[in-house]
């Protein structure tokens, strides 16, 4: 299998509903000898609204893929759940195999982590119970479809 085509600063991409972004810079920590596969983008033509893109890992084509189309399935079942973040659109593959670019999600952004948000500060009794409720109202939504998560935890 070819890899994957990976996303560039001022890549200009469009969703199937016909909205079109603009990939700013990648997200996270990207490892040394790694393509960051999570990007910031915005709107392409009002440069206004921010969004979150991601596609599968170019590093990792064998074992990306399965997990990344189980991601969009997932993302497509809970789309009107609000307690999973939303998402916007998906940029549909242009030969992925022959090394093209993959398909995107294109998903809403969030102010910070939660990890982040904790080292910032300590959060209050009050923000705990909130963040619980939204866990758990999540974690309801996923089981009321009869699915559980079972995979294995990585060491």
């Amino acid at each position: 299998m070819a890899p994957i085509t990976p996303m560039n600063e001022g890549d200009y991409l469009t969703g199937e509903t016909g909205d079109s972004y603009l990939a700013v810079s990648p997200l996270g920590n990207v490892r040394r000898g790694t393509t960051p596969n999570v990007w910031s983008a915005v709107d392409s033509e009002t440069q206004e609204d921010v969004y979150v893109i991601k596609q599968p890992s170019a590093d990792d084509t064998g074992k990306g893929w399965p997990r990344f189309s189980s991601e969009m399935v997932m993302h497509e079942l809970f789309k009107d759940c609000p307690y999973i973040r939303r998402q916007v659109d998906r940029i549909p593959p242009n030969a992925p195999m022959e090394g093209g670019e993959p398909p995107r999600l294109v998903l809403e952004p969030t102010e910070t982590t939660l990890a982040n948000a904790r080292d910032a500060r300590p959060f209050t009794a009050e923000e705990i119970r909130i963040l619980m409720t939204g866990v758990l109202m999540g974690l309801n939504e996923i089981h009321k479809r009869e699915l559980v998560y079972a995979g294995t935890v990585a060491s």
